[in-house]
């Protein structure tokens, strides 16, 4: 899977409802998402556990609808 780098315009897009734009900052967190919501099952076999990871992609998807720009907060 190729990564691609997060860009302001990404963010500002996202914010704006851009669906595509929202799964390609998703997809750029995959890994991290998988690891955080992953557990060890037996042995070294490691599980997602899809609740966690559906509940952490939220909690991102909030965070972006809520991010402001911090010069954008200066001017307010």
């Amino acid at each position: 899977m190729l990564q691609t780098m997060l860009t302001y315009e990404m963010i500002i897009n996202a914010q704006k409802g851009d669906p595509y734009t929202m799964q390609q900052i998703l997809s750029h967190y995959a890994g991290y998402i998988n690891h955080a919501a992953s557990f060890v099952y037996s042995g070294d076999c490691r599980r997602v556990n899809r609740d966690i990871q559906e509940l952490i992609e939220a909690d991102l998807m909030a965070a972006i609808m809520k991010w402001k720009d911090k010069n954008e907060c200066m001017t307010e």
